[in-house]
């Protein structure tokens, strides 16, 4: 009969660490996969060394956040350029 993996003891989790200091995100398709792993058990894309440490959510909302400042200097520059312009 196989044996079933059942993860790390209680004992294995205070001697090495908690799960979440071995884990990352893939950064194809955001599922928890570990540290060490060479492909995602979900979407099987090559994630040696790339793991990401945030929550893809949490990613989404820094970019987001950064495309809205760059637009919001971006219109408030733009009538200054205009004057600047304009007064040649």
């Amino acid at each position: 009969m196989p044996r079933r993996d059942e993860g790390p003891s209680l004992d294995d989790l205070r001697r090495f660490g908690s799960e979440a200091d071995t884990t990352g995100y893939c950064p194809e398709c955001g599922a928890e996969v570990y540290d060490d792993a060479d492909a995602c058990p979900k979407c099987f894309a090559w994630i040696t060394g790339r793991t990401l440490h945030k929550p893809p959510e949490d990613l989404a909302l820094q970019k987001k956040m950064r495309q809205v400042i760059v637009f919001i200097t971006l219109l408030t520059m733009f009538p200054i350029v205009l004057r600047l312009l304009g007064g040649l």
